[in-house]
Formats: C-alpha cells, structure tokens, sequence
C-alpha cells in the first residue's frame, strides 16, 4: 500500500519545532492522521470535507498556529510492507514565512528526469539539423536550375540577334594579343543580367561582372578562388564547335550555330563546374570526398549538388548527371556521344 502524505510544522527561529501536523489527501478530502489540537486521526479535517484546492486547507491551519515565523511543509509516501513495516521516503520540502501565508511548492528534478530532458533536445536538435541541411541543399539545387536556365536564355537571345550564332565560346584577337572567353564577353553577359553600361567601345576586352544571385550558393559559400566570378561556377561545352578562320580584322571566334546543334535536347552546352571550360578531360576529375571549390583550369565538371551536376541543354531544358552517367557515356562513344558533341 502507498499512501500521500503532508506534515505541516512551525519552528523557532532558533531551529525548535513548535507544532506538528500530519495529514493525507485522498479523492479530495484531507484527513488527520496524528493532530492531537486539531481533529482525530483518520476523520475527515472539521469544517471542510472535500476542498477545491489543499493550499486553502493550509493555510487555515498556518492561523491556528502560534505566529512563529518560519514553517515547513514536507511531503513524503508513506509506504507499508507486508509485513507491517513502516517506510517513509521524503519527496521534497518546501520552507515559507509565515507572515506572507504563502505556500509554493518547489518540485524538484531527478537525474534521470535531466538525462530524458537532454537526449530529447539533442533528438531535436539533430533532426533540425538534418532537416535545415536538406532543406539548404534543394535550395542550392533550384539556384543551380535557375542560373543555368537563364544562362541558356541568354545564349538563345544572343543567337536570336546574331543570325543563329550562339554566344563565342572565345574570342581571339591577334592584332591586340587578347583572347576572351565568353564569361568576359560584355556583349554576350548583357543579355544574362539586362546591364547596359557594362558594354564598351570594344565589347570583347572589358572585364564584366554577374550579379551574385546567379553564382551557384555553394561555391559562394565556399569562398574559394574567385568565388564571385562566374567560371568558378559553370562551365562551356566547348570543345565539340568549330573555330572559325580570321576574319578581315583578324579576329577568331569558336562558336556554335543553332543550325549546326542536331540534337539540342541532348547535346548540354553549360554545366556545373570550376572552371569555365568544361572539357571531357575533367569530366570524372572531380572528387565528392574531397571535393574542392574554386577556379580551376582543368575543365573540371562539378558533381556539388547530391553528388549530381546540373547540365542545361542547347533547347533551354535543365538535367542532372552522375559519374555513373558519365561513364555510361564513355561507354557509347564518349566524346563523340550526342552528350558531348553537338554535331551528332
């Protein structure tokens, strides 16, 4: 059997117990247990019977008692074996003044209770984390489409303007010694960000700049070599065109026409990658477990999201590759696949 019980005390101030009261709660009614002064054991409290709340029964009590300053309100179980013995365990204690009648019990924590506490905030707090990390690498990814679906935009109203000829792929020019590769191209960048006054007397030696909401988040996070520029994010199919002979000012450009793409929904043209080119050299270069952001010169295709690369074709649709793809690839032609080679 294990019953409920409260023993209400009045002390000194000088540690003496004055006055004792033991008493239990059961289905609502207090009863008495040893009060000699107020009532007889094992009936119910005089005058109240059932109560709405036991800190009212308490505190009628307090004013009976000599005005002492200090009581203590202790609460134990009271546990009786088979045998008849008596246990009693204290479960906690609570100590007021007794000119301000006030009775707030202080409930206390087990370890145990603690160590529950701990293990399911640190649940939570691993499953927020887990989510939030899921949720900042699918955003990633749609910045990633995003981008890459622009960048063809752009590369299809370049061609638009320029009677079928996609944006240069680079652009040499011998007489002044400079070679340009698209992403410097201000002629061809302006239709990627709508900025004007980035174009200059010669649009195709003026260094120009992308605004930051189309670099790839990851790489930007990283903060690698040249993190804000926009070969360290997405790389050119390039090596499949044709570069065309000087022309009468001596300028060579490498470049594809929209006529001479046969299969544009599976020929890509921009892909995910540290380095501006994408060449079919650096096409398994790239390593998940050490993977390294920044530019690079090396053609490298990056697999940064999901272990995946974002490709957009030659007819504007977004894709994801895997090594496993490339390899596949390799497989069925490589570098003359239809992945890789515009012309097949």
């Amino acid at each position: 059997m294990i019953a409920g019980y409260y023993r209400l005390e009045t002390w000194r101030q000088g540690n003496s117990l004055l006055k004792s009261l033991t008493f239990c709660i059961k289905a609502g009614t207090i009863y008495a247990v040893d009060d000699k002064s107020f009532g007889r054991a094992g009936q119910p409290y005089r005058a109240w019977g059932r109560v709405r709340h036991w800190q009212s029964f308490v505190t009628d009590i307090v004013r009976q008692f000599p005005c002492q300053p200090f009581i203590r309100l202790v609460k134990f179980l009271l546990f009786i074996d088979d045998f008849g013995q008596f246990y009693i365990l204290i479960l906690q204690r609570t100590f007021n003044t007794m000119r301000k009648l006030s009775f707030r019990t202080t409930a206390g924590f087990t370890l145990v209770e603690l160590l529950v506490v701990i293990v399911i905030i640190a649940t939570l707090a691993a499953l927020s984390f887990v989510g939030l990390t899921r949720m900042r690498a699918s955003g990633d990814t749609a910045v990633s489409v995003s981008s890459l679906r622009q960048l063809q935009l752009a590369n299809v109203s370049y061609a638009a303007d320029h009677n079928g000829r996609y944006a240069s792929y680079s652009t040499e020019d011998e007489a002044a010694g400079t070679l340009v590769r698209w992403y410097k191209c201000p002629s061809f960048i302006v239709y990627l960000t709508g900025d004007e006054t980035q174009l200059a007397a010669n649009p195709t030696t003026t260094e120009v700049s992308v605004p930051p909401a189309l670099l790839d988040p990851t790489t930007v996070r990283a903060k690698k070599r040249m993190w804000d520029k926009i070969e360290a994010h997405f790389g050119m199919n390039h090596e499949w065109m044709t570069t065309q002979p000087k022309d009468a000012n001596g300028i060579t450009d490498k470049y594809a026409t929209a006529s001479g793409v046969k299969n544009p929904g599976r020929t890509f043209v921009f892909v995910t990658a540290t380095d501006g080119a994408a060449k079919y050299g650096g096409r398994l270069t790239w390593d998940a477990a050490n993977a390294v952001e920044g530019k690079t010169t090396d053609g490298k295709m990056a697999f940064r999201h999901a272990n995946k690369a974002t490709v957009v074709f030659y007819d504007g649709s977004v894709g994801f590759v895997t090594r496993g793809d490339i390899k596949r690839y390799d497989g069925i032609g490589g570098k003359n696949n239809v992945f890789w080679n515009g012309t097949l």
